[in-house]
C-alpha cells in the first residue's frame, strides 16, 4: 500500500469512508451489546474505513483510465516532429492497493470516531432502559458528555483505542515501504519514457 498526496476524487472518497463509517458503527454496536472485550472491534474499526478509501481510490483511477483510453494516446512535441507512445510501464503499477492523504486522515478519523459512538449508543440503550421516562437524545447527548466517568466505558474505550492506534503503527510502516517502492517505480517508467523518446528522435535523424 502506498499513500499519495493528491485527490482527484474527494467527493468519492469521502462517501465511501462515511458509509463504511455507518456499518463499522453498527457493527460494534452489535458487538458492544454483548458487554465483551472483542479483538474484532480494533481490527474492523481500522480495516473497513482504509479499505474503503483504497476502494474509492481505486475506482477514481479506474474512470481517469477509461477516459484516457478515449484519448488520443498519440502525444507530439512542441515542434510536431515527433510522436511518443505513452508509457505502457505505468499500465503495471498497482492501482488497487494506493490510498490518498485525504482517505487516509478519513479513515483515522472513522476508526476512532465509530468506536467511540458505539460505545455511547451501547450505554444510552443500557440506561434508556434503567431510565424509560428520559427520551433517547436526552440520555445520548448526556453519555456524550459523560462516557468517560463510567469506570468499564472508559476502559473499552481506552482499550480499543489502544489496540486500533497499534494497528495503524503498523498499517503506517507498510505504507512507509510501499512508498519507497513507488519511488523505485517512478524512476524506473521515467527512465523507460527517455528511452522510448531518445529512440522516437533517432529515428527522424
Amino acid at each position: 500500500m502506498t499513500l499519495e498526496k493528491k485527490d482527484n476524487h474527494k467527493l468519492l472518497t469521502f462517501f465511501g469512508v462515511f458509509i463504511a463509517f455507518i456499518v463499522v458503527t453498527f457493527f460494534l454496536y452489535m458487538l458492544a451489546r454483548k458487554n465483551e472485550t472483542s479483538v474484532y472491534v480494533p481490527i474492523v474499526a481500522v480495516a473497513i474505513p482504509l479499505l474503503a478509501a483504497i476502494g474509492a481510490n481505486y475506482m477514481g483511477k479506474k474512470s481517469d483510465e477509461k477516459k484516457r483510453d478515449n484519448q488520443d494516446s498519440w502525444s507530439g512535441n512542441d515542434e510536431d516532429l515527433t510522436k511518443t507512445k505513452k508509457s505502457r510501464f505505468s499500465k503495471f503499477r498497482p492501482l488497487g492497493a494506493n490510498i490518498s492523504y485525504f482517505g487516509f486522515i478519513l479513515s483515522l478519523i472513522s476508526t476512532y470516531l465509530s468506536i467511540y459512538l458505539s460505545e455511547v449508543l451501547n450505554l444510552t440503550k443500557i440506561l434508556q432502559i434503567t431510565y424509560p421516562n428520559d427520551s433517547f437524545l436526552a440520555i445520548f447527548i448526556d453519555v456524550v458528555k459523560n462516557i468517560f466517568k463510567a469506570d468499564w466505558s472508559r476502559k473499552y474505550l481506552i482499550q480499543y483505542w489502544l489496540w486500533a492506534t497499534a494497528f495503524i503503527i503498523i498499517m503506517a510502516i507498510a505504507v512507509i515501504f510501499g512508498q519507497k517502492n513507488l519511488e523505485k517505480i517512478k524512476r524506473k517508467e521515467q527512465e523507460q519514457r527517455e528511452k522510448n523518446k531518445n529512440n522516437n528522435i533517432s529515428k527522424f535523424n
